[in-house]
């Protein structure tokens, strides 16, 4: 991955199964589907700086709108230093 997303860190033991940067209106996210130890879901990452103005309920409810997610269900956000994860669709899978 190059360009502004070049530097998102993966945990260890994470596999990336698909990964596409893209735009959201405005804003340049990364839109990612991986597994982790049994469990599939998906994130959508956004550069922190550019998402700072919004709340956590402000930014869950902006990524809900989207198409991107048709489960609306158990979403989670996470605040990196550098990049914001919206999680969602989580499935486990055995």
């Amino acid at each position: 991955m190059s360009g502004k997303f070049k530097n998102v860190p993966v945990e260890k033991e994470t596999t990336i199964i698909f990964e596409l940067a893209a735009k959201l209106d405005d804003y340049d996210i990364l839109h990612q589907k991986w597994s982790f130890d049994g469990i599939y879901a998906q994130s959508i990452i956004f550069v922190s700086s550019d998402i700072e103005h919004l709340s956590d309920e402000e930014l869950k409810t902006f990524v809900v709108k989207s198409e991107i997610i048709s489960n609306k269900t158990s979403i989670t956000l996470s605040r990196k230093k550098d990049f914001t994860f919206v999680n969602f669709d989580f499935r486990i899978e055995g």
